[in-house]
């Protein structure tokens, strides 16, 4: 019976002391990880890994220093209010990337890196512009000077058009499916925008000088040039076809004798049905 209580006073010995081995690595490795913690705190927020320079490159509308004032707002305050945002190493670069794409719809890529202890390189790829899109309908634009955006080869409108006048760009008119603004949204296919600027194109080539493109509400397509005449196709045209009889109609004889007479004015080629081809003369 001694022996029992001997043993059990033993084994409540060996239990309360391996409580105590526990509790004190439990305590030990809380307090490494504090010690972890305020470690990599303190290398966050040092100065000798803090971003200091950032460069930035590739930009050609949009300021340098607003991309550099945006770039530094993300690199303000820390994570968890312990480590710093500014540091090299832990800097926010998805952060930075999503906020000049969210500020910039011109901007088309951005590539932020790493340079050294101290510097970030900001590679900006901006959207070239193609043309004007203009509204739904012509009408829109001589209504309003303020009704243009930009869009790419592939009909990406990505910005604005400042208010000017000339033909350095062709406008384009036709319905975007949206009731809100109509940047970083898309005109036409990129494979129709193609199509449709190599026929504006091989058009110069027949003396004509397309300055507009309009797609109706009935899908038809609307040349107009420089001289206020238009020409009218169907969606559905082979535009290579349309630009072959085109040419074989301002060839004419009788098509050269009507624009030949100073009274005639032209007023618009109708080449919407198959092989035939309508014009009209206003006296």
């Amino acid at each position: 019976m001694f022996a029992r209580k001997r043993k059990r006073k033993v084994s409540k010995t060996r239990l309360e002391q391996r409580r105590k081995t526990i509790v004190l690595i439990g305590v030990g490795i809380f307090a490494a990880v504090l010690i972890l913690i305020g470690l990599f705190a303190w290398i966050t927020n040092t100065e000798r890994l803090s971003v200091v320079d950032i460069y930035i490159s590739g930009n050609k509308v949009v300021a340098r220093e607003d991309i550099r004032d945006l770039v530094e707002s993300e690199l303000e305050g820390s994570y968890l209010k312990i480590f710093a945002r500014e540091n090299i190493i832990i800097y926010p670069k998805d952060d930075i990337v999503a906020s000049i794409y969210d500020a910039y719809s011109r901007i088309k890529n951005v590539e932020v890196s790493r340079d050294g202890l101290h510097s970030l390189n900001i590679s900006i790829y901006e959207y070239e512009p193609f043309a004007l899109w203009c509204g739904g309908l012509i009408d829109e634009y001589r209504e309003s000077e303020e009704s243009c955006y930009f869009f790419d080869a592939k009909g990406y409108l990505f910005d604005r058009a400042p208010d000017f006048s000339g033909d350095a760009f062709i406008r384009y008119y036709g319905a975007i499916s949206t009731s809100t603004e109509p940047l970083r949204k898309s005109f036409l296919t990129p494979e129709k925008v193609a199509h449709v600027a190599d026929f504006l194109g091989l058009l110069e080539t027949l003396f004509f000088e397309p300055i507009s493109f309009l797609v109706t509400a009935e899908n038809d397509y609307v040349v107009t040039m420089k001289n206020n005449v238009s020409i009218l196709i169907a969606p559905d045209s082979d535009l290579l076809e349309v630009l072959e009889n085109l040419q074989s109609v301002v060839s004419s004889e009788k098509f050269a004798d009507a624009l030949s007479d100073s009274s005639s004015i032209l007023e618009y080629i109708d080449m919407r049905f198959d092989n035939k081809v309508f014009y009209k003369f206003a006296e």
